[in-house]
């Protein structure tokens, strides 16, 4: 019964985190397709090549929050560090593989961001500080990500004392990786577009 919950929990939190929001709301603006346009993710920073930076950071700020509203319900209704990983995965491999739009989406950033904000608690504070840093003097949202996601374990650790959260922080950094597959190439033959 328990695996049946967990499953259904799961399903639910995937398809929530499926909500293609920059899809949605560049196809409103524009008529266009933002899996064709730009880098082709549905996410905050392409949102805001075709939109603006306005409508970018809703994006993000509309990703986020999937995750983090769901995070906040289970941790008060349900006190499991399991179900509340398997949520933060289930939303993240949503917005990555959006069941709506044949299974393209995101890079998982924001979902990710949006499940972690509750338990990194102070930890926080360093990690964007880190993340402000590597943006500003890099201008590149890509490598921003990629440098400061391989930080979750240890501050996961820091903040949580916990294995089970230590060993998402590194699963994290695999599927982080993976979504910024195409952006690393770039990155690799020096033609990564900045940010701003």
């Amino acid at each position: 019964m328990e695996r049946l919950w967990l499953f259904l929990i799961a399903l639910a939190a995937y398809i929530i985190g499926s909500f293609p929001t920059g899809y949605v709301l560049v196809k409103l603006k524009t008529g266009k397709d933002i899996r064709r346009v730009g880098s082709g993710s549905t996410g905050g920073t392409n949102t805001a090549r075709l939109l603006g930076w306005r409508y970018g950071v809703l994006v993000a700020l509309v990703d986020i929050l999937k995750c983090f509203i769901l995070v906040f319900v289970f941790s008060k209704v349900i006190s499991s560090e399991w179900v509340i990983v398997v949520v933060i995965l289930a939303v993240t491999l949503g917005h990555i593989f959006s069941c709506f739009i044949r299974f393209k989406g995101g890079k998982g950033v924001s979902t990710i961001v949006g499940g972690l904000i509750l338990l990194l608690s102070w930890m926080w504070l360093p990690l964007a500080a880190v993340w402000t840093t590597v943006l500003l003097s890099t201008k590149k949202m890509s490598l921003t990500n990629l440098v400061s996601v391989v930080l979750l374990p240890l501050f996961l650790w820091i903040s949580q004392r916990s294995l089970v959260y230590v060993a998402f922080g590194i699963l994290a950094i695999f599927i982080i990786y993976f979504s910024h597959r195409e952006n690393i190439g770039r990155l690799l033959r020096g033609r990564e577009p900045n940010a701003f």
